[in-house]
């Protein structure tokens, strides 16, 4: 079996090949690929921000659940987020940004916890990639795009600008990006953790102690990682694991799976009115299940999604990247952060994330308990078939990662299709009482669904319906709308 990654950046890529060149598994490769994903993927994710790992070591397959927490101060925070309109061209988007955005980082521990209990490699010699890129590397096309979508949060604070708009401006498409503090903090953790993690902690100090924020030292000093074990079903002979609880993901793609699976769906016309109706309609059953009463026993009530499953009716900024291991190992990690909170953490060149305001996170604030998880729609998906992994995928794109994961699957399992036309065929998405349809759907069909819904038709295909990216044993599908690549060994 060849290695194969998928994800959302060719260095970030590269950064999982390299890994695997130096005799590292599909763990080491994981973890250096999301190490470089912060540095080339700046605005999707952080060292300052969260994720969900599912990982399947042999037979075992376990969920590491690194999301952040909602921070003690956030219920009445001393200071507001500051409100931003956020546009994707044929929909906006409100999102929060400041002192009073400040969710509990998970994301460096959660990375440390994996290569503690899962690696091969020596640290210094999976953060090698991420080293040289924060030296500088040249900004691709997708990056310069979210750039400019989200250019209020990189010229925010004086820290931010010096790094994303050095020239005075955000940087442009081919241009060198250089993070010398990153670079230094990531030498600093290979070669000592123990230092480097005191350096971070007197940095962020350093920040808090200077401003009013929702967020405390002590919510980052109390944080835990914590392992769990994924969500299990069957789909049409196939196995799937995806993340459990805190994450909300999961449990509404396995909830939206298992209500079609009495229909024939292949035999359906791929994104005909007959399919897209049946997507709509599973996508709002998923959308009218997501009360505060749900999230409130997916976050608190043990074993809870085992009870949601067993009968279902019938009828996020954030960038996933999947890894497969000559020996049939496999990981997929999302990772977040939000869309940052525009300010870094002193010297460490980590932008901080802004879970704590986020509005699909914080739809039902008062459910949070302080110092506990907040949830996610951050679902890393498995499929297996007579005991052989058959695809890693996971996504980006808020709520929308819940729907764009299961019509991957559905693609690919319901229609035959191959990964990379599973991951890049027009999507649907059902949210607020709109229909939100992307290019490609044909126009007799939205004419036809305008009488039943309130519809939205894209001019393009966009990174706001997710990225899904598909590794399979040796190949895989990268989602061209969030830059998708694929790598194999």
């Amino acid at each position: 079996m060849k290695e194969s990654v998928a994800c959302g950046h060719t260095l970030t890529a590269r950064a999982a090949m390299d890994t695997f060149r130096k005799g590292g598994n599909a763990f080491d490769a994981a973890v250096a690929a999301v190490f470089a994903s912060t540095v080339v993927e700046p605005m999707l994710t952080s060292l300052a921000g969260a994720g969900i790992g599912l990982l399947k070591n042999g037979d075992e397959t376990k969920c590491i659940d690194f999301l952040a927490n909602f921070p003690k101060k956030g219920r009445r925070p001393p200071v507001r987020a500051v409100r931003k309109v956020v546009s994707f061209g044929d929909e906006v988007q409100e999102f929060y940004l400041g002192y009073g955005s400040l969710g509990v980082p998970g994301s460096i521990d959660g990375l440390l916890h994996i290569h503690s209990n899962y690696c091969s490699l020596e640290l210094r010699d999976i953060l090698a990639p991420a080293i040289q890129y924060a030296k500088g590397h040249k900004v691709s096309e997708y990056q310069a795009t979210v750039f400019q979508i989200l250019r209020d949060y990189c010229i925010y604070t004086s820290e931010a600008r010096e790094i994303f708009a050095s020239r005075g401006r955000i940087p442009e498409k081919g241009e060198t990006l250089r993070n010398p503090k990153k670079a230094r903090f990531l030498e600093l953790l290979g070669e000592d953790k123990k230092g480097a993690r005191k350096f971070y902690l007197d940095e962020m100090r350093k920040v808090l102690n200077r401003h009013k924020s929702s967020l405390s030292i002590d919510d980052v000093l109390g944080y835990r990682v914590k392992e769990h074990e994924p969500i299990r079903i069957g789909y049409r002979g196939r196995k799937l694991e995806m993340a459990s609880p805190p994450s909300a993901g999961g449990i509404l793609i396995a909830y939206g799976l298992k209500s079609i699976e009495d229909i024939d769906v292949g035999t359906l016309e791929h994104n005909s009115i007959e399919h897209v109706k049946l997507l709509a309609e599973t996508i709002k059953r998923c959308e009218s299940k997501r009360t505060r009463e749900f999230f409130r026993h997916l976050l608190y009530t043990t074993g809870f999604w085992k009870k949601f499953l067993k009968t279902p009716e019938r009828l996020g900024s954030t960038t996933h990247i999947s890894v497969i291991d000559r020996e049939g190992n496999a990981a997929g990690i999302t990772t977040s952060n939000g869309q940052g909170a525009g300010i870094m953490i002193g010297d460490t060149g980590i932008m901080f994330n802004n879970f704590a305001a986020e509005p699909d996170l914080m739809q039902y604030k008062s459910v949070y308990k302080p110092g506990e998880r907040i949830t996610t729609m951050m679902s890393p998906t498995i499929i297996s078939k007579d005991g052989e992994i058959k695809a890693v995928l996971g996504s980006g794109g808020s709520n929308r990662i819940r729907s764009a994961i299961m019509q991957v699957i559905s693609n690919m399992v319901d229609f035959g299709m191959a990964p990379r036309k599973a991951a890049n065929s027009s999507r649907v998405h059902y949210e607020y009482g709109g229909l939100q349809l992307e290019k490609g759907i044909k126009e007799k069909a939205i004419v036809e669904l305008e009488k039943e819904y309130k519809v939205n038709a894209w001019s393009e295909k966009n990174m706001f319906f997710g990225g899904v990216h598909i590794a399979v044993p040796g190949g895989g599908g990268g989602d061209l709308r969030r830059s998708g690549t694929v790598r194999t060994g």
